[in-house]
């Protein structure tokens, strides 16, 4: 459950090694996921997607509750709190960050073409 979530938040994990990956000139000589490459150095992206973790983090929690064999009625008050408290203040900030001139038409269209593991260009052939 939840793994969207879970590989988003090793995505924001590994930023630092992401971008250092994107912007070596190995990497740039390949011309491959230039698209990605991209996105990983704008800076309003990582906040965008850290507003959306911290958002849905709670809620997260909350379903991997269901994976947890002992008892977790206490925890799962407790991500219930967390998640009205942190939902509308961390989505009304990545709205925001939406509407910032960052996402332009090339981003979206990057961040479109993500959800489709096929659409990835793995090696560089078309």
């Amino acid at each position: 459950m939840a793994g969207e979530l879970v590989a988003l938040l090793q995505l924001v994990r590994m930023r630092a090694a992401l971008v250092a990956t994107v912007t070596s000139p190995e990497f740039i000589a390949t011309r491959s996921f230039q698209g990605l490459a991209g996105l990983f150095q704008i800076p309003e992206f990582w906040k965008y997607a850290f507003s959306l973790l911290r958002s849905q983090y709670a809620i997260m929690r909350t379903l991997r509750l269901a994976d947890c064999k002992g008892p977790g009625m206490d925890k799962l008050y407790y991500y219930v709190m967390q998640a009205d408290r942190c939902n509308p203040k961390y989505l009304k900030h990545a709205e925001q960050l939406e509407d910032a001139p960052w996402m332009t038409d090339d981003v979206i269209e990057v961040l479109d073409s993500t959800k489709d593991a096929a659409s990835f260009n793995y090696d560089g052939r078309g």
